[in-house]
């Protein structure tokens, strides 16, 4: 069960009381659990005496939380643990921007596939007609790919490990079948159906865990109030 430290909250609160006469600017950040052999984590931000994150599990995409902009630490670590980080990012420095901290990778992976955080800027802009819609490729023993209408069109093509979609997708509202292929490929390696896409809203899906258990992961990206 995921739930917002009090650290992060008192991080927050401590920059507004040391700077009561000036708007502290922060960033919208989440954390999705996208390794597949990793188990249930804690993440923990600026060495803080509580995680920012608890017991969150693979297929798992947080809420935004609000974090002052500037360089910050996060560490990851096997719930209920605190030494042996499984992902350690001395310093990532925030702008005024929403991002997704993606775990992804295998655990004691190596080379492209080693466990890590991968950083995605997300595009929160909203079009009051269409559904905007992104894809992540976080499958880390599958090939590029290619998403396409079920029997149909391709709609993303030659998606890489780690990669988002550069530009969002904009779509009517409604639910729509669609495949995932190996570049260049016709097969369908995986068919699913989005959820009922809103317009006005914002999604990313995720494409997950290893090629012989391949699935999706689709959620509403709303920044935090």
């Amino acid at each position: 069960m995921l739930k917002l430290a009090a650290a992060a909250i008192a991080l927050s609160l401590t920059f507004a009381a040391c700077t009561p006469m000036v708007a502290v600017e922060t960033a919208n950040v989440r954390v999705a659990h996208l390794s597949p052999n990793t188990p249930n984590v804690d993440v923990w931000l600026d060495g803080a005496v509580v995680p920012a994150l608890t017991n969150v599990p693979f297929k798992t995409v947080s809420g935004y939380l609000k974090i002052p902009v500037g360089p910050h630490s996060i560490a990851v670590y096997a719930t209920g643990t605190t030494t042996n980080p499984a992902i350690n990012v001395p310093s990532l420095t925030l702008e005024k921007k929403n991002y997704t901290v993606g775990a992804i990778g295998l655990l004691n992976g190596t080379g492209a596939q080693a466990l890590k955080a991968n950083v995605y800027v997300d595009d929160l802009t909203s079009n009051t007609t269409k559904a905007r819609v992104r894809v992540v490729h976080a499958s880390p023993d599958a090939p590029n790919v290619d998403v396409a209408v079920q029997g149909g069109a391709v709609v993303v093509t030659n998606l890489a490990y780690p990669s988002a979609t550069a530009t969002y997708l904009e779509l009517a509202a409604g639910a729509y079948p669609l495949e995932i292929r190996a570049t260049g490929s016709a097969a369908a390696v995986l068919k699913f159906t989005t959820p009922a896409l809103e317009a006005g809203k914002v999604y990313t899906v995720f494409a997950v865990d290893v090629v012989a258990k391949l699935g999706v992961v689709a959620v509403a990206d709303a920044a935090a109030q």
